[in-house]
């Protein structure tokens, strides 16, 4: 136990006094388990306040990924709804300075049997996509924006009567949704899955996939991956 005095000398002494006399007394078992709990109680305040700010820290990004998640899901959905009046016809032979909206029409009228057929006046916009390749002889496919959802409709309704027999599968006629490309992902993985004979079939009505499993059974696929 500290004395006035000692207290009085301890106040006088000089660093180099008081270092020697700090080694003199860890020396001593009791000082030094003194020394150990303090620290080791400092030590474990310290950590559980760490962990408290770490836990929470976790929390709010748990949140925040959620809420992230949640808007990706709402904008790629805002994003394919923006794509319902369209529509990607591939295997249209390019050519140059092609009518493209007049030989597109001419193929889904007459291969799909339109009626009343789809005039130029129903097509908003039409193009090829994506850039041409000079060392491939496969023709971009084209998309077309309908003016109308009913039109659109017209020819998703209609276009299984592409799979004709005059055409073999490399000079085939193809229609499908314009799909964004978290769901153009999702229905390359399930042609997949078909191939190996996991799934029965695949596809998209209005952007949503569509999925009949080994059962016969048809369910709504994820549009996120």
């Amino acid at each position: 136990m500290w004395t006035r005095k000692s207290s009085v000398s301890i106040s006088k002494m000089t660093p180099e006094d008081f270092i020697r006399a700090f080694k003199l007394a860890i020396k001593d078992p009791e000082v030094r388990d003194e020394i150990s709990n303090i620290v080791s109680v400092s030590l474990r305040e310290d950590i559980d306040s760490l962990r408290t700010v770490l836990q929470e820290k976790e929390a709010k990004i748990e949140s925040l990924e959620k809420k992230v998640s949640s808007l990706e899901s709402q904008v790629e959905g805002l994003e394919q709804y923006s794509r319902r009046n369209n529509i990607r016809v591939s295997g249209i032979v390019e050519r140059p300075n092609e009518n493209l909206a007049t030989t597109t029409l001419t193929i889904l009228n007459n291969k799909l049997d339109l009626d009343p057929p789809i005039r130029e006046t129903d097509i908003d916009r039409i193009h090829r996509t994506g850039k041409h390749s000079e060392t491939s002889s496969a023709p971009r496919s084209v998309l077309i924006k309908f003016v109308s959802y009913r039109t659109k409709n017209m020819v998703m309704i209609n276009r299984s009567k592409l799979k004709s027999t005059d055409r073999s599968i490399d000079r085939a006629y193809f229609v499908s949704d314009d799909l964004t490309s978290q769901r153009s992902k999702i229905m390359y993985d399930l042609r997949q899955l078909k191939r190996d004979k996991k799934i029965m079939d695949a596809w998209t009505r209005d952007g949503n996939v569509l999925i009949k499993d080994s059962h016969q059974n048809v369910k709504v696929g994820k549009t996120l991956v």
